[in-house]
């Protein structure tokens, strides 16, 4: 059995969820928006009405800004979203 290496900032693959020994989650979040573009395509090309669609991706994006909040970079971010409800 080999075992490589790792540096603490590597992300690796595990259970389903990308994960670094630093606690870093930008690898995790770089694979779901991934997924997420690619659902959003084929909800563009499937049989469901326009308005349909509309709605999906907008709640999509709605959850996009929750996750983003997360992200100290985001918080900090002046007129963001996130700041604005960290105000309120």
């Amino acid at each position: 059995v080999v075992i490589n290496q790792l540096e603490p900032t590597d992300a690796r693959e595990t259970l389903g969820v990308m994960q670094s020994a630093d606690g870093d989650e930008t690898a995790q979040v770089t694979k779901m928006i991934s997924k997420i573009d690619k659902w959003k395509d084929n909800i563009w090309k499937s049989s469901i009405t326009r308005t349909q669609a509309r709605i999906a991706i907008e709640a999509r994006a709605a959850l996009d800004a929750q996750s983003q909040c997360r992200r100290p970079e985001w918080r900090l971010t002046p007129g963001s979203a996130c700041r604005e409800r960290a105000e309120h």
